[in-house]
């Protein structure tokens, strides 16, 4: 039998196999009639309405993508030409010219497939476009023909072509209300009993009591078109980080390792800064239970660690020196110390310990005592800072060129069964 025949079969689901195309998680109860491409969740509830595109775009419960949207459109505002070359991209992928490929992008320093984040209770109107990395916030309002670039608060009513914010749905203290409630995680149909009329009935939004109600317990899905896997989602934790987790990954999609433990969440030449990767961390958090930070080279993001905007990628090699350097650092354990602060969230830097082991083995950084100091950055100093976090990975690789492909410290097969089994045994550990 058909494997997706079975699974839908075997569950209430309310998609077809034709409905995505990538990897993600579908709550019980969510409705695609459009199309999910790349990574994708949809919450409990929501609807994905005919005509729809949604590539790289998470959505909340209680949502509504009218027909014929389009999220995760990809444009940058600030780039030279609006072609694909200034992306590093070809026109098709068949497509072959000398010229074309001279003035071609050989690196783009900022982030691509960007996540959009739409929250709970929002209403995208048809024929909208929203562009990729862009966050809707819950309870929005997003009016047809709309094309929105830039984060929506919560309850905003937005319209137009840039969309601007034209108005609230509630006032801030009933805004606040519903925020705190995250109604949308509870069971409150005992509230609906004899309730016919929810329009403009503030009173009752107010009187909501959400400490005598219980949580939905709804199904997960976990669908990968990769993979051909169909089944009740059953991971609770993430490994996020760089191209270290996107091999990580892709050996596993081809069969060349053994399935991980955990469920794989690479963003390419991440950046610690980086805002998109804050909120998937965020989101992760709220959505499941933990995250394990394969956390990357501090100076990857350097590009743009002077100024406002945090989406770069990659370590460009024009600003690379120690003043850039400390404050890609310095920006970076910030980042480190606002992660500490959550509940569920793990770190392991295998990146740094890899790169310091080799300037070990190299003779670089040694003092006259014969111990390791690099001017910037230390493994042993930020596994002590951050000591109730950290996965301490040194007392399982004391020979790392025999575990690692190249100096950007990716580990070989071998090594990544290691990984997955070291931090099995470090969350056994603190769950005890």
């Amino acid at each position: 039998m058909d494997i997706f025949l079975k699974f839908s079969q075997e569950n209430k689901v309310f998609f077809s196999e034709k409905n995505f195309n990538g990897e993600g998680f579908i709550e019980e109860f969510g409705v695609v009639r459009g199309k999910l491409d790349g990574r994708f969740y949809l919450g409990a509830y929501s609807l994905i309405e005919h005509g729809v595109i949604c590539k790289n775009t998470f959505v909340g419960r209680f949502s509504i993508i009218e027909r014929n949207c389009y999220i995760g459109r990809k444009i940058d505002r600030s780039a030279f030409s609006n072609h694909n070359f200034v992306y590093g991209e070809s026109i098709t992928s068949n497509f072959t010219d000398s010229y074309y490929s001279k003035i071609k992008s050989k690196r783009f320093y900022y982030e691509k497939d960007q996540i959009c984040f739409i929250g709970n209770d929002v209403r995208v109107g048809q024929n909208s476009v929203i562009n990729e990395g862009v966050e809707i916030g819950d309870g929005a309002l997003i009016y047809p023909n709309s094309y929105v670039l830039d984060n929506i608060p919560p309850y905003a009513i937005v319209s137009g072509s840039p969309a601007k914010v034209i108005g609230y749905r509630f006032d801030e203290d009933l805004i606040a209300k519903h925020l705190a409630s995250k109604w949308w995680k509870y069971d409150i149909s005992q509230f609906f009993d004899d309730r016919t009329d929810l329009v403009n009935d503030f009173k009752f939004i107010k009187d909501l009591d959400f400490k005598k109600i219980t949580k939905l317990n709804l199904k997960k899905y976990y669908l990968n078109t990769h993979k051909s896997i169909y089944k009740i989602n059953v991971y609770e934790t993430a490994v996020i980080g760089p191209s270290h987790i996107q091999i990580w990954q892709k050996k596993w999609f081809d069969g060349k390792i053994a399935d991980p433990s955990f469920y794989l969440l690479p963003i390419p030449a991440m950046a610690l800064t980086s805002d998109q990767s804050k909120r998937m961390i965020e989101w992760w958090l709220e959505n499941f239970k933990k995250i394990i930070l394969f956390v990357p080279d501090f100076r990857i993001g350097n590009t743009t660690i002077d100024n406002e905007r945090k989406d770069s990628r990659f370590i460009n090699h024009k600003f690379v020196g120690h003043d850039n350097d400390l404050k890609c650092y310095s920006e970076g354990v910030k980042r480190l110390n606002f992660y500490s602060q959550k509940k569920g969230i793990y770190f392991l830097f295998w990146c740094l310990y890899g790169r310091e082991s080799l300037n070990r083995v190299r003779g670089k950084f040694i003092n006259n005592n014969g111990s390791y100091n690099h001017p910037i950055w230390n493994y042993y100093y930020l596994i002590n800072k951050f000591k109730d976090n950290s996965i301490d990975v040194s007392t399982y690789f004391e020979d790392i060129e025999s575990h690692i492909v190249d100096d950007s410290i990716h580990p070989n097969d071998k090594c990544y069964a290691i990984l997955d089994r070291i931090m099995i045994s470090y969350l056994d550990t603190i769950n005890q």
